[in-house]
């Protein structure tokens, strides 16, 4: 193990601690775009719904992939991906669909 290999070790879960840290004030960046109490509980409990189908699926891929690190990689692409729609999508039904893909996406972070 290279200091180089450290780095992007150190610089990946800075990364994804800080994305875990900001996703606290999701209800907040919610309210912010009109929506009521009910819309915001109903988006904030998709993930945990996702998570239980979504986590196995995601593990089940990184024990048949030859490289595991590939699989990551798709992961954290797509949960980007996925997140750069927050804020480019109006309306319920849209900020939902967003939800629903990055927590799909973003599921594959944990079990791999």
């Amino acid at each position: 193990m290279g200091d180089k290999y450290y780095r992007r070790l150190v610089t990946l879960y800075a990364v994804y601690f800080l994305a875990l840290g900001a996703s606290g004030y999701t209800s907040v960046f919610l309210a912010g775009r009109g929506m009521n109490n009910a819309q915001i509980g109903l988006i904030m409990s998709i993930p945990p719904l996702i998570a239980m189908a979504a986590s196995p699926v995601w593990g089940f891929a990184g024990d048949r992939a030859r490289f595991k690190r590939s699989v990551l990689a798709v992961s954290f692409l797509l949960t980007g991906a996925a997140a750069f729609f927050f804020d480019r999508v109006e309306g319920f039904l849209p900020l939902m669909a967003v939800m629903c893909a990055y927590s799909v996406f973003s599921q594959g972070l944990n079990p791999i």
